[in-house]
């Protein structure tokens, strides 16, 4: 470790002291130091959905989701060629649980809801996402082990 007591003259020694001490907090919270605090997960959302001149968009309790607010809703984009499936890719951190929906808006700009209740989705590092249908809850699946 550096000794700026026994190395600098005195009269640069309070500078040299606030140089380090600057240098150590500007580190501590440069992007990169803060991103490895939080560890975040790009997922992926799919859905299936038929529309009539609306955009599809997704809608949920997380920031990244707009937090519920539709004109904070994070966009969903489909091409010719893979109508009538949008998707989009949002980073969330990891570990946490999401409810989210699917709205459509109008080119007038009225927002319709599904109809469904909140989807939720736990994020998890390599999640391979959602594929949802509009308006179709998603299906509830028990599994039984048998003693044979």
């Amino acid at each position: 470790m550096l000794s700026i007591r026994n190395n600098a003259p005195a009269a640069w020694r309070s500078t040299l002291m606030l140089v380090a001490l600057l240098a150590v907090l500007l580190v501590g919270t440069a992007p990169h130091a803060r991103a490895a605090t939080t560890q975040g997960a790009s997922i992926s959302f799919r859905v299936q959905a038929t529309t009539e001149g609306e955009t599809l968009f997704i809608s949920g309790d997380a920031p990244e989701l707009g937090s519920w607010d539709p004109a904070e809703a994070v966009p969903l984009g489909t091409t010719a060629s893979s109508y009538p499936r949008w998707s989009t890719s949002v980073r969330l951190p990891v570990g946490t649980t999401v409810q989210y929906k699917y709205i459509k808006r109008s080119p007038t700009g009225t927002v319709t809801w599904e109809s469904t209740p909140n989807r939720t989705l736990t994020v998890v590092q390599d999640s391979p996402g959602t594929y949802d249908s509009w308006n179709v809850s998603p299906a509830a699946l028990t599994l039984r082990a048998e003693a044979r």
